[in-house]
């Protein structure tokens, strides 16, 4: 199927995106984590930075399987990941307020059903990964190609998208600060 090629090519596109902008991430974090941490108030933050550039690459790969799984019409495999990460966040929650666990159900929920629903969707799409013999460098500049503009047009409209989402987030929390 030459859908699939490019399907897998793009998945393979992002993926070296995607590390390459986790290493710049890490240094990042390497050279200022730690005054990040300071100047958001917080010196707690500092380890959860280190999580960030890891988290990156598996959200790359979690999103890559699920727009091949979209693109190769698996839509039952995008289901069931769906309820793997809804049982996974929630059970965390649930299981982390009867234990009365120090460490906070939210944060750790949400690492967990990424976690899990990312092994859930390469396994399914296991044999995407073994093909990857098959993508070749001018496949996945072709696909750059093709979706160059693509980030031109939802630029802004992602950037409010994020801002809406993050703005109160980060005003309020102001607010909140951990007074130990």
């Amino acid at each position: 199927f030459p859908s699939h090629d490019r399907a897998r090519s793009l998945f393979w596109l992002v993926q070296m995106i995607a590390i390459g902008f986790s290493m710049i991430v890490l240094i990042v974090v390497a050279v200022f984590g730690g005054q990040i941490a300071t100047n958001s108030g917080n010196a707690r933050l500092g380890f959860w930075l280190w999580i960030l550039p890891p988290g990156i690459v598996m959200y790359a790969i979690s999103q890559s399987c699920m727009y091949y799984a979209n693109r190769t019409k698996q839509f039952g495999i995008i289901a069931q990941n769906t309820i793997v990460q809804g049982i996974t966040l929630n059970g965390v929650r649930v299981i982390s307020g009867f234990l009365r666990s120090p460490v906070n159900g939210l944060l750790v929920g949400q690492i967990a059903a990424q976690f899990f629903a990312t092994l859930h969707i390469v396994w399914r799409n296991r044999m995407l990964l073994a093909g990857i013999g098959t993508a070749s460098i001018g496949s996945m500049v072709a696909q750059a190609k093709a979706y160059a503009a693509y980030p031109k047009y939802n630029m802004i409209l992602n950037f409010t998208n994020n801002l809406s989402g993050a703005l109160p987030v980060l005003l309020f929390t102001r607010g909140y600060r951990d007074w130990e």
